[in-house]
């Protein structure tokens, strides 16, 4: 008779364990019917074995106790593959050295629905270029440049990027558009407060998208990927109707076709609009699905082409963005420019505080000195201790 290190270091009293022995349902038909498996063990291990092998459901086997384990199926609902589990040695661990590597098997039903299910998928398309094809009469497809935010969204699959929002609120996630739509339900301010976004300029819009950022992060940092966060801010914008949509969308087209060397002179043309001009054959552009993925643009945006360079292009890109719908017409001199923090600074507004007031002329602050830098006459601008006179004269007096 065999004893297990667990039981002897127990002080488990075999004799009396062997007489124990309880009725244990030996079919599935009795297991769900209620009844309970005996405490004690039964000598029905494999012959010449000796061992004591229990009939125990897998969810009560104790290892080390109870071994060896039962046969486990892991997809009885799906028709998956059946896993058998070999036998454990005293300690709990499955015992390779004796029983080899446990072995799996497909059962002939996992084995024909998975064949179903592949012949059901090798005709399903990828992309709707194939439809576009057929209705203009078999000539090669392309993609519009307004729909590119559709194939860039895709390359951050929700099983990699957010695999733990797979479902949410009894949705089915099965891509970044769904997220956006189920985020817009379940927090219908962090929705508000990007669309919002749109409505403003210079630095209000900087600040704005600084907030909106510092929120999204707040719900869902360490559970989505940073670019994935990025993508929804940038797929929002993209997809919502303002007067900068039509830029943000050339803004994509610039930066798909830009190479990698251009990267910060195509960022300085998103900060001035004067420089971001657009050629007909950009505002026109369309492309094939082999054309975009030869992109370099979209190279540096795919996870698996560029593994440690896709989130710093996603970054870049929403920076890109911010700053083309940021944009807004600057002081031509440098006198309209100082204005900003002079003359045309609006006096403090009843019910303003004075937190308020002061942010309000730091936004201002910025705007000048980033007219002044666009006019390349920084050397003007004022320090900031030189405002005391301004703040003197703007903020309301209240006695």
């Amino acid at each position: 008779m065999d004893t297990s290190f667990s039981e002897v270091f127990n002080g488990d009293d075999l004799a009396d364990k062997d007489q124990e022995q309880a009725s244990v349902p030996s079919t599935p038909a009795e297991q769900a019917q209620g009844s309970q498996p005996a405490t004690g063990r039964q000598p029905q291990g494999p012959a010449g074995q000796g061992g004591r092998a229990p009939v125990l459901p897998f969810s009560q086997v104790r290892p080390g106790l109870d071994s060896p384990r039962p046969t486990v199926g892991l997809g009885e609902a799906t028709g998956a593959a059946e896993f058998q589990a070999n036998a454990t040695d005293a300690f709990g661990q499955a015992a390779f050295g004796l029983t080899g590597v446990p072995a799996t098997a497909e059962s002939a039903q996992a084995r024909a629905a998975r064949l179903r299910l592949e012949s059901m998928w090798s005709n399903s398309k990828s992309s709707s270029l194939s439809f576009r094809s057929a209705i203009r009469g078999g000539a090669t497809s392309e993609l519009p440049f307004k729909d590119l935010i559709m194939w860039l969204v895709s390359l951050l699959p929700v099983a990699d990027m957010a695999y733990t929002y797979a479902t949410w609120m009894k949705t089915p996630i099965s891509s970044l558009p769904v997220f956006v739509s189920t985020l817009q339900r379940a927090y219908p301010h962090l929705h508000t407060a990007l669309t919002d976004i749109l409505k403003l300029r210079g630095e209000e819009c900087r600040a704005a998208t600084e907030d909106a950022l510092d929120d999204l992060f707040g719900h869902f940092s360490g559970q989505v990927h940073s670019a994935f966060i990025y993508g929804v801010v940038i797929y929002i914008w993209v997809t919502t109707a303002s007067s900068r949509q039509d830029e943000l969308r050339q803004m994509l087209v610039r930066y798909l076709s830009t190479q990698q060397h251009k990267l910060g002179q195509f960022r300085a043309q998103c900060n001035n609009p004067t420089t971001a001009t657009v050629s007909s054959a950009e505002f026109q552009a369309t492309y094939t699905e082999a054309q975009l993925h030869a992109l370099p643009g979209f190279q540096r945006l795919h996870p698996e082409q560029s593994p440690l360079g896709f989130e710093p292009a996603w970054a870049l890109l929403l920076q890109c963005a911010c700053e083309t719908v940021a944009q807004e017409l600057h002081p031509r001199s440098a006198e309209a420019a100082l204005s900003l923090i002079g003359a045309q600074f609006p006096r403090q507004p009843a019910g303003e505080t004075i937190p308020q007031f002061f942010a309000r002329l730091m936004r201002a602050y910025k705007s000048c000195r980033s007219a002044l830098s666009t006019l390349k006459k920084l050397h003007l601008l004022p320090h900031p201790d030189t405002l005391t006179k301004l703040v003197s004269t703007k903020v309301r007096v209240e006695y």
